[in-house]
């Protein structure tokens, strides 16, 4: 399923349904998704929904499926002990969502094939289930969907991760049209 739905979305043949919706909700779902697999990895998540809201015209199953997917690849790649920090805000004109670990971190010159579909660096923590390689290419991809962004940098080895995804502020002045659902953004 999780192929066949990625080759969807990646091929162009699947596009946005988008609503006014506040970031903050999708985050907050990832994260409690996943507190009880922390939990039992003996790795913290460290949460604290923001005092403002973060508004986005957005596809709420996407944006899911998007954090959940960097959530999850900060559990595998974090030890016992280490910590996952998720924070989110406004800056300037974006709804900035960044994802920290204190994890195995990422070699530099693996660094820019991560969002590439089916590229998975060799380093794969032991007893580890491995992907398919689509996670983080969907990740992008779906960033870009709703005009905005997905970057990733690491110190290097040993010296954690943090994914950064960016997705435009949604104008709420009531001088601005209506912004109700519609159908948007093609994925080509």
């Amino acid at each position: 399923d999780h192929l066949r739905d990625g080759s969807m979305l990646l091929s162009g043949k699947e596009t946005l349904s988008v609503w006014p919706i506040d970031l903050a909700n999708p985050i907050a779902r990832a994260v409690d998704a996943r507190r009880k697999t922390a939990r039992a990895a003996e790795v913290e998540i460290a949460f604290a929904p923001p005092s403002t809201p973060l508004p986005v015209l957005g596809d709420e199953r996407r944006l899911d499926q998007a954090l959940g997917h960097i959530l999850d690849n900060s559990l595998r790649f974090t030890p016992p002990g280490g910590r996952i920090r998720v924070a989110a805000s406004v800056v300037g004109a974006f709804v900035v969502a960044e994802i920290e670990d204190s994890g195995t971190g990422i070699s530099p010159d693996v660094l820019p094939r991560l969002f590439e579909p089916f590229y998975r660096p060799e380093q794969e923590p032991e007893n580890s289930v491995s992907g398919l390689g689509l996670g983080l290419s969907l990740v992008a991809h779906i960033a870009r969907m709703h005009g905005g962004s997905a970057s990733i940098h690491s110190d290097g080895v040993g010296r954690g991760t943090r994914v950064t995804l960016r997705i435009p502020l949604l104008d709420l002045r009531e001088d601005q049209p209506d912004r109700g659902p519609r159908e948007a953004f093609s994925t080509t």
